[in-house]
């Protein structure tokens, strides 16, 4: 019984390793006007906007340096965790005012481990609408529609489905609606929790952990002590 005992605990042991290596981990997930240099926002890019030749793929995202002023009511206000991305700098320098404007804000994370543990969790804010979100192109959000304007408050979000092992692009497709006099377009997103070691992951972890501790006792014990199991 006692070498049945030691086997079902080595075995535990080495789970635990098996287990960690197999962890799905993202890492490189940043928030919107957090990696900033120069007002570029180096994290996100804009890949495109059909409807505003003047904007190529692969624009930088600027980070709006007005906090919630502007338009009525007020954007939410940034935070020392996130701030909101502008596809324009200055702020208001194009405005949309002849047709709705498409801007697909871009960034990029790294998955380690298997895809089909992998989940973000986020909120966003945006002006005018956030139509779609994408992992690698597989839609997890769709918007509302038009007239739902989403700058004054968060709408939260949840990304379960379309990663893939390495390098990961996930994308919001944000329109920004035409309007009488201009109107201005920005993005705010919040990524709030990403993917943790799977709970059959921790129980390997927590059996590896007793393994070690029982091969310690059994080391300091020495040959004079004896184990016995009725």
């Amino acid at each position: 019984m006692l070498k049945i005992l030691q086997a079902l605990l080595v075995a535990g042991a080495v789970g635990f390793s098996v287990g960690v290596a197999n962890a799905t981990v993202i890492t490189d997930l940043t928030n919107t006007g957090v990696n900033v240099t120069g007002g570029i926002d180096n994290a996100w890019i804009i890949s495109s906007s059909a409807s505003d030749p003047a904007l190529p793929n692969n624009s930088p995202a600027y980070t709006n340096a007005t906090n919630g002023v502007f338009p009525i009511p007020p954007w939410v206000s940034n935070s020392p965790i996130s701030s909101w991305d502008t596809p324009y700098n200055p702020l208001n320098s194009n405005t949309d005012p002849a047709v709705d404007g498409t801007y697909k804000f871009q960034t990029t994370f790294n998955l380690v481990g298997s895809s089909s543990g992998a989940f973000i969790t986020g909120q966003f804010a945006a002006d005018n609408e956030v139509a779609a979100i994408k992992v690698n192109g597989t839609t997890i959000y769709t918007g509302p529609g038009f007239p739902t304007s989403q700058y004054s408050n968060w709408t939260g979000f949840s990304a379960l489905s379309g990663f893939v092992a390495g390098s990961n692009t996930i994308e919001f497709d944000l329109v920004n609606y035409a309007q009488n006099g201009g109107n201005p377009g920005g993005l705010n997103v919040q990524f709030l929790t990403a993917s943790v070691p799977e709970p059959s992951t921790w129980a390997m972890m927590i059996l590896g952990f007793l393994g070690v501790g029982f091969m310690a006792y059994r080391r300091k014990s020495g040959s004079g002590a004896a184990l016995r199991i009725a």
